[in-house]
């Protein structure tokens, strides 16, 4: 089993490295709901304008903002604010969650194609610029089926990811859940997930697994590989009445929230609770005591997931820690948010953190 490993002796401390700054400028700060992402040269994010979606495009080479405005009626509408993904620079993909279907956007013209799938009851899931597969031809992105999570044969017979033809109009293929989930109930915070794709793989990091998951094209299944941390709890508490339960038990037993990919590695993060008990869900003050020593735990990977180097970092707000949301990639290497904000709002960092190397 592997357990991260303090850059001190005795408390988690940052270890700074590089820093990338990001100005914002007169442009609207990131909202909870913004869709983000990048590639090389560029980051972007967008805003609810009530009437309009904006994208904000930041060149990080130049350092200059451009902005584009894509209106949810009309003809060419979007119908409502959802994720919004950069598949290259001239396409996007827009969700339309509840609609049962998505958008494809076309940048320049602002033209879209919109494709529905009402009759099979799925929506697309939680979309972002990492899980998008794109080849012209067929389109690969999260999604979510509509039945009911208390009945224990939900996740033996739902699927987590499907592979959608542009021109037949349908799903060819699918991701399902893995077995290790099959037969039992689960809440819907025990089984968030997120993808990465690369190349022509699927992997899959589920939050609450100790295993991480490739897949082909097709939906088979290619590797299931163990990547352990100590203070990441997987047992299933079952699903609960009270959601605010649920969420905590999710939460609060220490969950991988994220699998990146950099270069020809992979980072596996874990955000745990190591020196505090469950809070309670009735009492909001021992949550935000909770909070106060959360923990991030940063595994690096090589291609065949061994853990090449590791760390823990503080990451509650106030506490000049790092956030396992938002990053960047810069020459290879990996910049995480910087929750440790200096006087100047408009200012947001992303800092590389130094990570241990793995004693064999």
């Amino acid at each position: 089993m592997l357990s991260c490993k303090k850059n001190e002796k005795e408390d988690s401390t940052l270890v700074l490295g590089d820093k990338i700054t990001v100005d914002f400028g007169d442009t609207p700060l990131l909202q909870e709901n913004s869709s983000w992402g990048f590639n090389k040269s560029s980051f972007y994010y967008t805003i609810d304008h009530n009437d309009s979606l904006g994208l904000y495009i930041y060149n990080m080479i130049d350092e200059f903002w451009i902005s584009k405005f894509f209106p949810y009626e009309g003809p060419n509408g979007l119908r409502k604010f959802d994720d919004f993904v950069l598949i290259n620079d001239t396409l996007a993909f827009h969700s339309l969650s509840g609609f049962f279907g998505f958008q494809l956007v076309h940048l320049q013209s602002k033209e879209i194609q919109e494709f529905t799938f009402r009759e099979i009851m799925i929506n697309p899931g939680k979309v972002n610029f990492k899980s998008i597969y794109f080849d012209s031809e067929i389109i690969g992105f999260p999604i979510v089926e509509y039945k009911r999570t208390d009945d224990p044969d939900y996740t033996k017979e739902s699927n987590i990811y499907g592979f959608f033809s542009l021109s037949e109009k349908q799903f060819q293929d699918f991701i399902s859940f893995p077995e290790e989930f099959h037969n039992k109930t689960y809440s819907s915070n025990f089984l968030k997930n997120d993808f990465v794709v690369r190349g022509d793989s699927i992997l899959v990091n589920f939050q609450k697994s100790h295993y991480l998951y490739g897949y082909g094209l097709k939906g088979d299944k290619i590797f299931q590989i163990p990547v352990i941390v100590k203070n990441v709890n997987n047992t299933n508490p079952g699903r609960k009445s009270d959601q605010m339960d649920n969420m905590i038990l999710a939460e609060f037993t220490g969950k991988y929230s994220s699998l990146i990919s950099v270069g020809n590695y992979f980072y596996r993060i874990a955000t745990t609770y190591p020196k505090t008990s469950i809070p309670s869900s009735s009492d909001f003050r021992t949550i935000v005591e909770a909070v106060k020593y959360c923990e991030m735990c940063v595994l690096k990977l090589d291609n065949n997931f061994n853990v090449l180097s590791q760390g823990i970092f503080p990451c509650a707000p106030g506490e000049s820690g790092v956030g396992d949301g938002k990053y960047l990639v810069k020459n290879d290497r990996l910049y995480l948010w910087y929750l440790n904000k200096g006087p100047e709002e408009s200012l947001e960092y992303f800092q590389e953190v130094i990570l241990l190397e793995n004693s064999h």
